[in-house]
């Protein structure tokens, strides 16, 4: 596996550590979890290297949606986005 992909699981893993810090009003989205768990499988089974980052490429939209979706402080969603190279702002809500 390339350095390239290395980074981006390495970005999909921190990008789930933020978004796991809105616990307990949220968590990091099924989908994104699975994703960053894409190196794992990889190294416990390396014959299934172009399945699981063909999956991967196919999920992208999809993660991002997720996490877009998110009911949290959208700092949380939008420093995660941002992180995934999904440039984004928001506003947050006022108490």
């Amino acid at each position: 596996m390339g350095s390239g992909r290395r980074r981006q699981l390495g970005r999909l893993r921190t990008a789930m550590d933020i978004l796991n810090t809105s616990w307990p009003d949220g968590w990091s989205p099924d989908i994104l979890i699975e994703a960053a768990q894409t190196g794992r499988r990889i190294t416990l089974q390396p014959s299934s290297a172009r399945k699981e980052l063909e999956k991967l490429q196919r999920d992208a939209p999809m993660i991002v949606e997720a996490i877009s979706k998110m009911d949290v402080d959208c700092r949380m969603t939008a420093t995660a986005l941002n992180h995934l190279g999904h440039a984004t702002t928001c506003v947050p809500a006022v108490k």
